[in-house]
């Protein structure tokens, strides 16, 4: 009789520990990420995007009922070995459950999935004003309700200019060349230069000027000067040593550190003055000068 009662002790232990087991099968959900690392390049002013990150539920036993809920992203940080940030601002979210593209804050948690949602996906990016940060790797994590591991984000700024005229001509007339021996144009000539660094420098490289019956304008003859752009300037104040002349073929016409001082127009000057009688003739003179842009880092 003894035996027997432990026999129906082992049996009522058995099921018990059956029952539990199975309890814990109904009730798990693991939230899983199609990968879990973002890399960005970004080398222009432009936005770019991440490819789709997919996000999904996995239910140990699917035809159980669980009670789900909304999933959410947490707004994260980006930043630099220096601990220097990206903008909120300046990184945005697509999802499908966004009526369009938000930009990060600080405040805002982003839904990523419906509590109705087997999966959905979202993609993380950057717009074109975080181009123009100081260049170099930028990273951060990214933390999802429920997900079974954080996100990795890196983002890669490299350095860039790129070069830009307003115009591919510039005109002037000397209408009265014995007023002065040196005549001074009334417009500036505006250099853009789009970039996230300063080690670069604009060439310029002379071509002749000859009008219809051949005759030249040498280059010496030929001065410019830096200006601030939106800084009113006397020209009838203005020198001739305050000039620089293209006697070399090719010259620096303006570099990164003149540039980011607001440096960024060209006034030119003609000389007209001549050691011997000669005059220079009348005449309309076409000529050309072609600007490069160097950067002065061999690793770009």
């Amino acid at each position: 009789m003894k035996d027997r009662k432990l026999f129906l002790v082992y049996v009522i232990l058995i099921f018990t520990s059956l029952l539990i087991i199975q309890t814990n099968l109904v009730y798990a959900e693991n939230l899983t990420a199609s990968k879990y690392e973002i890399n960005l390049t970004l080398d222009y002013q432009q936005q770019i995007l991440s490819d789709p990150i997919e996000i999904k539920r996995t239910l140990l036993e699917p035809e159980t009922r669980i009670n789900k809920k909304n999933i959410y992203l947490e707004s994260f940080n980006l930043k630099n070995s220096k601990g220097v940030e990206i903008p909120f601002q300046y990184i945005i979210i697509e999802n499908p459950n966004l009526q369009k593209q938000k930009r990060l804050d600080s405040r805002t948690r982003f839904l990523v999935m419906k509590e109705d949602q087997q999966k959905s996906w979202f993609k993380i990016g950057l717009t074109k004003e975080a181009a123009l940060l100081d260049p170099g790797e930028y990273t951060g994590i990214i933390n999802i309700d429920d997900l079974d591991w954080q996100i990795k984000v890196t983002v890669l700024i490299k350095r860039f200019a790129n070069f830009s005229k307003n115009d591919n001509t510039f005109e002037f007339e000397i209408t009265e060349p014995f007023e002065s021996n040196f005549f001074i144009t009334a417009d500036l000539y505006k250099i853009d230069i789009i970039s996230n660094y300063s080690d670069w420098e604009v060439q310029g490289y002379l071509e002749g000027f000859t009008n219809a019956e051949g005759e030249t304008l040498n280059s010496d003859h030929l001065f410019y000067r830096l200006e601030e752009v939106n800084r009113s300037i006397d020209i009838n104040r203005l020198q001739k040593d305050q000039f620089s002349n293209f006697k070399e073929k090719q010259m620096i016409i303006i570099n990164g550190r003149d540039y980011n001082q607001n440096l960024r127009a060209i006034r030119f000057g003609v000389d007209l003055g001549r050691e011997s009688s000669t005059v220079q003739p009348a005449g309309l003179y076409n000529g050309k000068i072609v600007f490069t842009l160097r950067t002065l880092d061999n690793n770009l």
